[in-house]
């Protein structure tokens, strides 16, 4: 698990963006080609998300992003990259 800033995941390629926020929050202001796999219903979509070779994980400020994460990587073998602090907020600036 990595660590990145919210500035920086534009320029990860063949990376599937995953929100973790509610829907409320998803629909208000989504990040482009992101899917949104809220915190509270994580646990479940795991298995979907074994075959994806790398993913990055936000949220609004980056405790559930880093929640999510901890639930992933023991059964994930891909690049796992969390952004673990600023989320969508940074993204807007």
């Amino acid at each position: 698990m990595q660590s990145i800033h919210m500035k920086d995941i534009a320029e990860l390629k063949d990376t599937v963006r995953i929100d973790v926020r509610s829907i409320e929050e998803f629909q208000k202001d989504a990040l482009p080609n992101s899917i949104n796999i809220p915190i509270d219903t994580f646990e479940h979509a795991i298995p979907t998300l074994l075959a994806h070779t790398s993913l990055v994980i936000y949220c609004a400020l980056g405790g559930r992003a880093s929640i999510a994460a901890r639930m992933l990587a023991p059964h994930y073998d891909g690049i796992l990259y969390v952004v673990d602090r600023g989320g969508v907020p940074e993204w807007q600036k």
